[in-house]
């Protein structure tokens, strides 16, 4: 006679905690256009479930990844600049937000 094997199935627990996403947005210190080597900050205190901050700013520079919401910069050349903020939460989830900075002469 031919031995069945049948599995035994047997469910465990598993409890993950969700941790909220973070939501990236940020401001700047005045409204469109800047001035030329006009120092511009950048406040994302305005980010949710955000641990860290890292900036692009489209002229080929970026910020080192900070818990500081806030970051200053300026612009060497008149031009339109996409200014990048990645903002990470827990668990290295990201969120990402752009804004236009306009620099004049």
């Amino acid at each position: 006679m031919k031995k069945r094997v049948y599995p035994i199935l047997i469910a465990f627990g598993l409890f993950v905690a969700c941790a909220k996403s973070p939501s990236a947005c940020f401001k700047l210190s005045h409204d469109n256009p800047f001035k030329v080597n006009e120092e511009i900050k950048f406040d994302g205190s305005c980010s949710t479930n955000t641990n860290y901050y890292q900036w692009f700013y489209k002229d080929g520079s970026f910020s080192k990844i900070s818990n500081d919401p806030t970051a200053v910069h300026s612009f060497t050349a008149p031009g339109t600049y996409s200014v990048k903020l990645k903002a990470e939460g827990k668990n290295s989830a990201e969120s990402n937000t752009e804004m236009n900075v306009i620099v004049e002469q």
